[in-house]
């Protein structure tokens, strides 16, 4: 058995390992149960349809659902696939994660050796990479994140072998395949539109293989048709090619290109560990690293040309993609999103870190010479205890705990007074429609067009109304300014009032009944 196999089958087991002792423990998060709940919608063969509606949608329940349109449908119908997941079973979830996660660290090697050509470095790299927090925690949660690198993971790998295959053009119609499948996962696969057409450019300019730029044009269409059906579907339904209505911000572009840089950094969780540095003492060793590349760029024959090797062996495709991330995730901070999150950058992390890595080997080896393997690998070494250790101290926050919302007192009156396709309002709208079964409707947010209608103590009834949702339940937790004075109101002041009867209080929370006859 040669050297190449055995790195392969040790990298395949580990990773196997870890994926399983990851996903063992998988955790809901908010978007988590509107997947699963689409799945069930899936499943029961309602189409693409959720049990959801928010407050200011112009749409109302049909059979106790509406057109699922906030997210692409990729991830849903492949948790479906699988057969769904509830409350007490989520088999489904950890089988998908565990293929992605392993998928992802085998293309990781892979991109690795093709830069690095050398299986022991690009092995160590690799763990590295994967005990990363980021990609620990987007395997350990209902997320579609994950499901995303790993098509962005191959369809770069992809591009890197159709630049040095002979039948590179049928990679190149793989590659239009999984941009589709990445931007029905996730709206942000746009950026597979900007990589395809760079590599058109590119083989118009330089490379000129006529099979490949054929190829390339006709995944480029593939990628733009896929978008444009999301978004066909989406202005069919609510006249928006959004889906809904449009968010507004008052931020700045120097705003949203901060707090993209926030989530990437804050994603990794160094903090605890970088707060021990001084921060201009970390600048100042930053700026004088980046001296010393640009001192060997400029003053060094040979590191130079590694350099140009790298390019010649397709760096400038992770630099693209990487690029066209950042900056369509810039532009969704700016325009869409209410608020970032660092999970949004964790199909980055695994390009970002072997674009380091690549970059580091060389360094080291003109700074170190013979030894700079060792000093490379030492550090990486220190890399992974690291990332073993934010995990150990980070997993066991995540996640909702979904046994004590459903023995919660307000959820065990819903259960018991309220058939399952009774439409209900609420401020917990995830988890009493996942939890429950029930159609929900959201009490409005600030969040969500960025104010509160003035009226709401009429316009609230009158949604409920139209909406056909006959109680009102308030979970602990509703008295935020988030929710607003009226929402507030309702919540401490519980007594009968504006067509709102209480039928059901204590320390959890207040439900109330809608007296609708005087409505009409």
């Amino acid at each position: 058995m040669n050297k190449k196999t055995i790195y392969f089958i040790f990298l395949s087991f580990l990773s196997v390992i870890a994926a399983v002792l990851v996903v063992k423990h998988i955790c809901f998060m908010w978007d988590s149960f509107r997947y699963g709940l689409v799945a069930d919608e899936i499943l029961k063969g309602n189409g693409l349809k959720v049990p959801l509606l928010y407050f200011h949608s112009n749409l109302t329940f049909s059979d106790g659902s509406v057109p699922f349109l906030v997210q692409p449908p990729l991830f849903p119908i492949a948790l479906a696939v699988f057969g769904g997941i509830s409350v007490d079973n989520y088999f489904a979830a950890q089988l998908l994660n565990f293929l992605s996660f392993y998928i992802s660290v085998v293309l990781s090697y892979l991109i690795l050796v093709h830069f690095l050509s050398n299986r022991f470095l690009a092995f160590f790299s690799t763990i590295a990479i994967f005990s990363s927090l980021p990609m620990l925690r987007a395997t350990a949660t209902i997320w579609s994140e994950l499901l995303f690198t790993t098509f962005s993971m191959v369809a770069i790998y992809f591009i890197l072998k159709s630049r040095i295959s002979e039948k590179g053009h049928y990679y190149a119609i793989a590659v239009g395949i999984l941009s589709c499948s990445a931007i029905l996962t996730r709206y942000i696969g746009v950026c597979f539109i900007l990589l395809i057409s760079y590599e058109i450019l590119h083989i118009v300019f330089i490379t000129r293989n006529k099979k490949n730029l054929i190829s390339y044009s006709i995944s480029l269409f593939l990628t733009i048709f896929a978008l444009s059906m999301l978004f066909l579907r989406n202005y069919l339904v609510t006249g928006s090619i959004r889906g809904y209505e449009q968010l507004s911000f008052d931020r700045s572009l120097s705003e949203a290109f901060s707090i993209s840089l926030e989530m990437l950094y804050y994603g990794f969780k160094y903090k605890p560990y970088l707060d021990h540095l001084p921060k201009p003492l970390f600048i100042l060793i930053l700026c004088f690293i980046v001296g010393i590349c640009f001192h060997l760029y400029f003053r060094n024959n040979n590191y130079r040309m590694d350099i140009k090797g790298l390019f010649l062996k397709g760096m400038d495709v992770l630099i693209v993609y990487l690029l066209s991330y950042f900056f369509l995730m810039v532009y969704v901070m700016l325009k869409v999103e209410p608020a970032g999150l660092s999970r949004f950058f964790t199909p980055l992390v695994p390009i970002l870190l072997i674009l380091l890595i690549a970059n580091a080997v060389i360094f080291f080896k003109h700074i170190f010479s013979s030894r700079g393997e060792i000093f490379v690998i030492l550090l990486l070494s220190i890399t992974f205890l690291v990332h073993l250790n934010l995990y150990q101290n980070n997993y066991k926050a995540w996640g909702r705990d979904l046994d004590a919302f459903r023995n919660n007192s307000i959820t065990q009156w819903v259960i018991k007074n309220c058939s399952k396709d009774q439409p209900i309002t609420t401020n917990q709208h995830f988890l009493l429609s996942f939890v429950c079964g029930n159609p929900v409707m959201r009490i409005p947010r600030t969040a969500d067009m960025n104010s509160i209608p003035d009226d709401l103590s009429t316009t609230l009834q009158q949604r409920m109304y139209e909406v056909g949702t006959e109680f009102l339940v308030l979970y602990h937790g509703v008295n935020k300014d988030d929710n607003g004075s009226y929402m507030a109101n309702l919540y401490n002041n519980r007594v009968n009032r504006d067509n709102f009867e209480v039928v059901f209080s204590n320390n959890q929370g207040v439900i109330y009944k809608l007296r609708q006859e005087e409505i009409r």
